[in-house]
């Protein structure tokens, strides 16, 4: 009757390959989990407030709305409304 080897004497680094593997992985999530962090800080900081205007509407956003001659007036009085 042959016994198995056991693995370890089958692959000679199974100790230093399985540490490897164990540090890489920790190293990765918390790098990530950092990484998310971090970003989302950032995230919240960089965005300043939009100044106001009018509604948009999906898709074509502010195109209706858009004149086809004479856009200073219609410029001109959208700041007066919108106070910019």
């Amino acid at each position: 009757m042959i016994k198995e080897a056991p693995l370890r004497l089958l692959i000679p680094f199974y100790d230093h390959l399985t540490m490897s593997l164990i540090t890489f992985s920790a190293t990765l999530l918390i790098g990530s989990f950092l990484w998310a962090v971090i970003n989302r800080i950032l995230k919240d900081q960089s965005h300043s407030p939009l100044p106001p205007g009018p509604p948009a509407d999906p898709i074509i956003g502010h195109l209706r709305i858009m004149p086809t001659k004479d856009s200073h007036e219609f410029f001109y009085e959208m700041g007066q409304k919108y106070g910019t």
